[in-house]
């Protein structure tokens, strides 16, 4: 336990301070090529409004030997941004968030997210706190439970150079069960990522690893994710994101009679996002994902899908 609570007290501390050193100037003089001057033209609010339809493949995770069960969900979302400091690129942002299952077993859900950001040159940051309520969750267990989930987040990035940038980012996640106690857990994790911004197309590698504490120390585990990520904007109307991910979970429960004992699982998933402005302030918001999940323990083997298509307001 002390070992836990100083791990999670560190990680705090660094997401915590990415405000504070993306702040800091640079005691040198600045570089022409790496210094943004503001954009005059940013407002002083921002709104946005998101409606999007969501179809999850295999929803609850069926094992190759099972049945698959897909199921779908609207999302609707509220957002609003303000700027903190005219002149300086710091926004403060917040939104809304609501969750609608279609199926019987799936209560709706709500969420809140708050948060600061820059998009300065050479320091840029992110840090949110995000909560959501009777979410579902897969994290812990095999089985799907609705989770009370509060997550503290934070990203510093600084470009090196004008083409190479160096990112840095922390969580800490709790989740918590009503119906299920003995999963309540808590995450964290620590990441890093370089990025080359030199061509149209921008490629990432990000390497991430975190601990995962539950109530129930069978289903504790270690996990690592490493990710090719590839990102371009040819044209000021069109976004669009490809990322190679591979996460893996390593269980520590030292007590054989569990079924977790020895047990370590592969993740590998393909998603890609784009992101199309249409007329004025509407965009068009698509996004797709597929994940193969392979154990190394007899019957746990699946895989899933999430496609989503939406459109969001700004004004």
């Amino acid at each position: 336990m002390v070992r836990r609570s100083g791990f999670l007290v560190s990680i705090l501390m660094v997401v915590l301070a990415v405000p504070a050193l993306a702040q800091e100037r640079d005691r040198r003089p600045p570089r022409p090529d790496a210094v943004r001057p503001p954009d005059p033209s940013t407002p002083l609010f921002e709104w946005w409004l998101r409606g999007q339809g969501l179809l999850f493949g295999n929803f609850f995770q069926a094992t190759e030997s099972e049945a698959e069960e897909d199921v779908a969900a609207l999302l609707g979302e509220v957002g609003m941004s303000v700027d903190l400091r005219r002149g300086f690129p710091l926004r403060a942002y917040g939104s809304v968030n609501y969750l609608r299952y279609d199926d019987e077993v799936l209560d709706s859900s709500h969420g809140l997210r708050v948060g600061v950001r820059s998009d300065g040159r050479p320091h840029a940051f992110d840090v949110y706190v995000d909560g959501q309520r009777d979410r579902p969750t897969f994290d812990v267990g095999d089985v799907f439970a609705r989770a009370d989930v509060t997550r503290l987040a934070g990203e510093y990035s600084y470009r090196v150079t004008r083409e190479w940038q160096v990112t840095v980012d922390g969580e800490l996640e709790q989740q918590e069960f009503d119906l299920t106690p003995l999963r309540d857990n808590e995450f964290a994790g620590l990441g890093v990522a370089v990025r080359y911004r030199g061509w149209d197309f921008s490629p990432e590698i990000a390497y991430k690893a975190g601990t995962r504490e539950v109530d129930d120390p069978t289903q504790s585990y270690d996990q690592t994710d490493f990710h090719l990520q590839v990102r371009s904007s040819l044209t000021p109307r069109v976004y669009m994101s490809v990322r190679l991910r591979s996460r893996e979970r390593e269980y520590r429960t030292d007590q054989m009679t569990s079924s977790n004992f020895g047990r370590a699982d592969d993740r590998i998933q393909l998603s890609g996002y784009l992101d199309i402005r249409l007329l004025g302030p509407l965009a068009l918001n698509l996004y797709g994902s597929w994940e193969d999940v392979d154990s190394n323990l007899e019957g746990r083997d699946f895989a899933s899908t999430l496609l989503a298509a939406g459109l969001t307001w700004r004004f």
